[in-house]
């Protein structure tokens, strides 16, 4: 049985000097019934209406029923419970259940355990049927939210997903991330090519680096050591250096292929062959670019700087100690006093490198959420 969970940032509001957050309403909301988009000029009701009926599409598609939905206790996810639930029921999409008030949903509220647990563990519907539970809430609680669903596995650790945006996730048969439903700006899609090329010219510049100084570190003179263990760290250090260089490529090729205009990107209809990736359609290229983007410079770029250090520092191990032979015998040293020497300095350069690391972590700018 396919189980799914429908997360749905709440529309965007409208604040006001006079009342709390937890009053404000739609914007531009007017009181009465949801009823269809051409009867409103209110841009807080024809974006959610538009992205409601994309929900409809997806859930008729693929089959799904709706069997519970939960929002936070504030006016604005109300109101856009509303306008959503009127929209699926005009629609005739299976929607087996009323709304209810989730107060875990609550802004602010960061015990999610007994809400996962629920979602994760209740059975809905019958046998062999796809269900999804529809959460309407806030962020950055959808984000928190996808994230433990998918245990820790959430692309990126971002959920970009704007007022009446939609997430899907599979729970059942496996936990992944399947679309957005998002309608992000041209201007976005700009930006996000920019930020690639920029990617795209540090990667370049990396690779040029590295092949230039893996060509002057691996000279002869590295392999004229007698002792068998050097000659073992010497083949590791290149082995590291040429498998830098290929995850250097790999970056750059896949980078290039990412600032492939839209328009000719390959068609693969429905298909999700990759779990850091979304399906494309329904979700637009924005989201799948930036989780592309980011998958590529994790996985591929960041290991290619992994490995370079590596294959540097057993180079400098092995030319070092093959320097150590060729001392005046007054100033020799013995071997003890060398590895132990080695060991401290290698161990204050990993401090000088992580504790900066670890300063910037906890010190970083974490940007927050407009909502």
């Amino acid at each position: 049985m396919r189980r799914y969970v429908l997360l749905v940032r709440h529309a965007s509001r409208e604040v006001r000097w006079d009342a709390g957050e937890e009053a404000h309403e739609i914007q531009d909301w007017v009181d009465q019934v949801p009823g269809p988009a051409s009867n409103f000029k209110c841009a807080g009701y024809l974006r959610t209406h538009a992205l409601a009926g994309r929900l409809a599409d997806q859930l008729t598609e693929q089959a799904i029923v709706v069997t519970e939905v939960l929002h936070s206790p504030y006016l604005i996810a109300r109101q856009t419970t509303r306008i959503f639930q009127y929209v699926l029921r005009h629609r005739n999409c299976r929607l087996s259940a009323t709304s209810r008030c989730c107060p875990a949903l609550k802004p602010g509220t960061s015990d999610l355990k007994d809400l996962i647990t629920t979602l994760q563990c209740a059975e809905h519907g019958t046998v062999g049927a796809a269900t999804a539970v529809m959460i309407i809430g806030h962020q950055p609680q959808l984000t928190q939210l996808a994230d433990r669903l998918l245990e820790d596995k959430l692309p990126g650790k971002v959920l970009p997903i704007g007022g009446s945006e939609i997430a899907c996730i599979q729970i059942q048969p496996k936990k992944e991330l399947i679309w957005l439903l998002t309608e992000k700006p041209d201007s976005l899609l700009v930006e996000l090519r920019a930020k690639i090329q920029s990617k795209y010219d540090v990667a370049k510049f990396f690779l040029g680096a590295l092949v230039v100084g893996t060509g002057l570190t691996m000279n002869k003179d590295v392999w004229e050591v007698v002792h068998p263990v050097h000659k073992v760290l010497a083949g590791l250090g290149a082995v590291s250096a040429l498998v830098s260089v290929a995850l250097t490529a790999a970056t750059l090729f896949s980078y290039d292929r990412l600032l492939m205009p839209t328009d000719f990107w390959n068609g693969g209809g429905h298909r999700r062959a990759n779990r850091w990736t979304l399906r494309r359609p329904p979700s637009q290229a924005h989201v799948v670019l930036f989780y592309e983007m980011t998958y590529v410079w994790t996985q591929f770029f960041g290991r290619a700087i992994t490995f370079a250090f590596t294959s540097l520092g057993l180079l400098a191990v092995v030319m070092a100690h093959r320097s150590l032979d060729k001392l005046p015998a007054n100033l020799a040293i013995s071997p003890v006093v060398w590895w132990m020497t080695l060991c401290l300095f290698l161990i204050m350069a990993c401090m000088a490198l992580a504790v900066p690391m670890l300063v910037y972590h906890r010190r970083k700018p974490h940007l927050g959420f407009d909502d």
